[in-house]
């Protein structure tokens, strides 16, 4: 709902749907985005991902998290001419799609649950830093 009137304020952001997603999703911190945070937890075993602080990671994790969506993710923006209505158009797509990150105002899921768990132990970061997978040279023959 980037550009969209915020409520109760009235006041309309100058920010855009790239900038917001290329400065504070993909190259922010977990602790500016949901959704960086979402995949953090979600994805802190496999990448090895160390917590610096509760809800922090280390930079060198927000690095290889940076580096993961990069590597995997892409994304289409689309201008909308009335931005005032992008509010109720997100409420319709989101019951449509049922994004399975989306956590906040949809159905409980088995997913959404352990994603909410994750999220839990990044922010509160009272579990111990997994360690890195190994990756193991094939032996010569």
């Amino acid at each position: 709902m980037t550009g969209a009137t915020k409520w109760p304020s009235g006041k309309t952001a100058g920010t855009t749907l790239g900038g917001g997603i290329g400065g504070n999703h993909l190259r922010g911190t977990v602790l500016g985005s949901t959704f960086r945070r979402t995949l953090a937890a979600a994805l802190r075993r496999s990448l090895g991902l160390e917590i610096a602080a509760p809800g922090r990671l280390t930079r060198e994790a927000e690095q290889e998290l940076t580096k993961w969506m990069l590597a995997h993710l892409e994304v289409a923006v689309h201008p909308f001419a009335e931005a005032d209505a992008l509010g109720d158009l997100e409420h319709r797509v989101l019951g449509v799609l049922d994004p399975p990150l989306n956590l906040d105002g949809m159905p409980p899921t088995p997913l959404r649950a352990a994603l909410a768990r994750l999220r839990r132990e990044l922010t509160l970061g009272d579990v111990p830093p997994p360690p890195r997978p190994e990756v193991r040279a094939p032996r010569s023959a």
